[in-house]
């Protein structure tokens, strides 16, 4: 395909912002779905920083930002900040059965071989099967985090907000990074 690489996740936030925003609309408990959507995204932040950070399991390319690391970083935004905690956040607030999980692990499977058959994604020494194994498990913690949420005791209010925040600081200061390269130091 002749398009260049970040097309690929502007379509990929696109329709996670659009799935979202349409969720939100039908959605009863927005305040759950949204807190939901922070808690499966504040997670993932955390479980992306070892692995493609710490341990360097694979690289996203958008090529939209000069500074591999911070590009990388960017493509683990559209993926752990919008794509997956989106969905996470839909099976939750619907109480989408096993097979629906199943089938939006697959779609997330698919998106990645595409991801990697264009370029746009390389693995090292992350597999494709630790996502298949590993998003089942990401979908369930979102519906038991929703339900825990119906009435949420003080250490599920804490993380949730935690989370939250970790969320706004983490993806604000990136942003600060990256357009007026601030938090840069010479060491």
């Amino acid at each position: 395909m002749n398009m260049p690489n970040y097309f690929w996740f502007f379509v990929l936030s696109g329709i996670s912002l659009i799935v979202f925003i349409i969720t939100i609309i039908k959605h009863k408990e927005k305040k759950r779905l949204v807190q939901t959507y922070f808690f499966i995204s504040g997670l993932a932040y955390i479980v992306d920083y070892f692995i493609l950070i710490i341990f360097h399991g694979y690289d996203y390319k958008p090529n939209l930002i000069k500074t591999f690391w911070f590009d990388s970083t960017l493509g683990s935004i559209v993926s752990q900040g919008l794509a997956i905690p989106t969905a996470a956040s839909v099976i939750a607030a619907f109480h989408y059965p096993f097979v629906m999980i199943i089938l939006t692990t697959i779609s997330f499977i698919g998106i990645e071989e595409l991801f990697i058959k264009f370029e746009l994604y390389d693995h090292h020494w992350w597999r494709t099967w630790i996502t298949f194994l590993l998003l089942p498990i990401c979908f369930y913690l979102a519906k038991f985090w929703y339900e825990k949420l119906k009435n949420p005791t003080r250490v599920v209010r804490y993380i949730t907000m935690y989370l939250t925040i970790s969320v706004y600081s983490n993806t604000l200061q990136f942003l600060l990074i990256v357009v007026f390269s601030t938090h840069l130091y010479s060491v």
